[in-house]
């Protein structure tokens, strides 16, 4: 539960940063005051899709007890197949 509150907090950094950049600039229309912090958030938003992406590719092998998941082979994952017509094989 800890990881995606990181994730969160880090958006959150670079939505203060953004701000911090961009909103003082009031003389620009497209990038100060209200519109600088539009941006921020705008950029935090995809920092943070990208850092989700990054978490849950990462943690992509890992079960929800934490534990690595044993992938199953092709040859023991049906053992014992049955086909359509009722026969085993």
């Amino acid at each position: 539960v800890r990881s995606p509150l990181y994730v969160l907090l880090a958006a959150a950094v670079v939505n203060f940063f953004g701000d911090v950049l961009l909103v003082p600039r009031a003389g620009s229309a497209l990038f100060g005051g209200a519109a600088g912090a539009a941006w921020a958030t705008v950029a935090s938003q995809y920092a943070a899709l990208l850092f989700f992406a990054r978490w849950l590719t990462a943690n992509n092998s890992k079960g929800p007890n934490g534990k690595t998941r044993r992938k199953k082979d092709d040859d023991d994952s049906n053992t014992n197949d049955t086909h359509l017509n009722g026969s085993v094989g």
